[in-house]
């Protein structure tokens, strides 16, 4: 789970809040016992005076006797005569423990008695804890609502954290606009900005990048073209193949010059694979839509002479019409690579079928073939760059699936592997339906 500012500030605030209500709780508790004890020690000096004065009048030869004084709830009276050790005492308050607990004392001694004022300490504590919820329970009460103040003040605190979140979730990869920073509090300020330059620094390299590509393009190009040309040419001369008239019908040397054309062929496709794999990457949708079933009808059209001269038909079954977010050359690249693999692995005077379907999420795209398919456990790997599954008949370079996925992922789509109804393999692109792409890029990092 990642640490969350929300949640860490709501944590912090609500703990310092019962923190201090506890100590709160604690001082106002220690306060009443305090005014307890100075309530009831004056209860009980008034009290033990007033007996005092009593045995006075009534002189000092008394027995032994326990009062319980009307009005003096909780106060034991004790009267004994005064012993010879205890005459010079003087009148004092103790504390004394016994086993019921702890027992307040007030000693008088007063014309050969002794009186003992004794009270249960629990009793003062038992005031004190009356006075300290009396004066504390407000703040446990509105406790509730103080910790909602918290949850709410703490998520208008971090509202510009959330709103700078989905301005950026809600850009295309090719969206390196700057944000706005002018309502960004001072706090996330410097991270904004340094945002911002880190913006700046990425549309640089992409620039850069699509300079590279387009030189690239141009520097390789060129050069396997006119090799190409003169393989043709060199194989057309006659005379030119070898020494002497017969050079030209030597049935070897025409089968090097062959496997060297189909070299160059194959270089001049990987290039070109190479230069689309990093024309996709990266490049998200900007902005536009595409209808998926007409651009996939277009696509097939085109492919359709190419599969008929291996002996394959292609058929096409779409069930609606329906618009996706993305450029229409991503869906280009994208479906045609799927048909161009297909065409390639099936086997032939078989089909290649190509459908469109409505699921919940969105439109599906699903090309199948006849062709030996792709065993489960190599259907990750397959999407690797290079990577061809061993045993695999024909001439690739491993990128076409890689390029698909790039071209899918910047559209939002995913692509997945299954069996097909034909007997070969089934390659499926989810796509997101219009409302929820748009969903999507607004929370993905809520």
């Amino acid at each position: 789970m990642r640490p969350s500012i929300r949640y860490r500030l709501i944590v912090l605030l609500s703990g310092a809040v019962v923190t201090i209500g506890a100590a709160q709780a604690w001082l106002c508790y220690r306060g009443s016992l305090a005014e307890a004890n100075i309530y009831y020690d004056r209860q009980m000096q008034v009290l033990g005076d007033a007996v005092a004065a009593t045995v006075g009048i009534h002189g000092a030869q008394i027995d032994p006797t326990s009062l319980h004084p009307p009005g003096a709830s909780g106060f034991n009276v004790m009267i004994y005569p005064t012993s010879t050790d205890a005459a010079g005492l003087p009148t004092a308050f103790s504390t004394r423990i016994e086993d019921r607990g702890g027992i307040r004392v007030y000693r008088v001694i007063s014309n050969g008695a002794t009186i003992e004022i004794t009270q249960p300490v629990n009793a003062r504590s038992r005031m004190a804890r009356s006075m300290a919820i009396g004066t504390t329970w407000p703040i446990f009460a509105l406790a509730p609502v103080l910790l909602l103040a918290v949850w709410i003040i703490v998520g208008h605190a971090v509202a510009p954290v959330r709103v700078a979140s989905r301005l950026l979730a809600g850009r295309q990869a090719r969206e390196l606009a700057p944000l706005d920073d002018s309502r960004i509090p001072d706090e996330i300020a410097p991270l904004v900005v340094e945002l911002n330059r880190l913006l700046a620094r990425v549309q640089d390299l992409l620039e850069a990048r699509e300079r590279f590509i387009a030189d690239a393009a141009h520097e390789l190009r060129s050069p396997l073209a006119g090799l190409k040309l003169q393989i043709q040419a060199f194989a057309l001369t006659p005379g030119g193949a070898s020494p002497g008239a017969a050079r030209g019908r030597d049935e070897r040397w025409a089968a090097k010059l062959g496997r060297l054309d189909e070299g160059v062929e194959r270089l001049q496709r990987l290039v070109e694979q190479l230069l689309t794999l990093a024309r996709t990457e990266g490049s998200g949708a900007a902005g536009d839509t595409v209808a998926l079933g007409s651009a996939t009808r277009q696509i097939v059209d085109e492919f359709v002479d190419r599969a008929a001269m291996r002996g394959v038909r292609v058929d096409l079954e779409v069930g609606f019409e329906s618009e996706i977010p993305g450029p229409r050359a991503s869906v280009h690249v994208l479906v045609a690579n799927l048909l161009d693999n297909a065409i390639k692995y099936t086997a032939p005077g078989t089909q290649v079928l190509v459908s469109i379907c409505n699921e919940v999420a969105g439109p599906v795209l699903t090309v199948e073939d006849a062709g030996r398919g792709i065993a489960p456990i190599d259907r990750e790997r397959v999407f690797d760059r290079f990577y061809r599954v061993p045993g695999t008949d024909g001439v690739g370079s491993g990128l076409g699936l890689s390029i698909v996925r790039a071209a899918a992922t910047g559209m939002g789509a995913r692509v997945s592997l299954d069996d097909s109804r034909l007997g070969g393999l089934a390659v499926r692109v989810h796509f997101l339906a219009m409302d929820d792409r748009a969903h999507h890029r607004a929370v993905v990092t809520s």
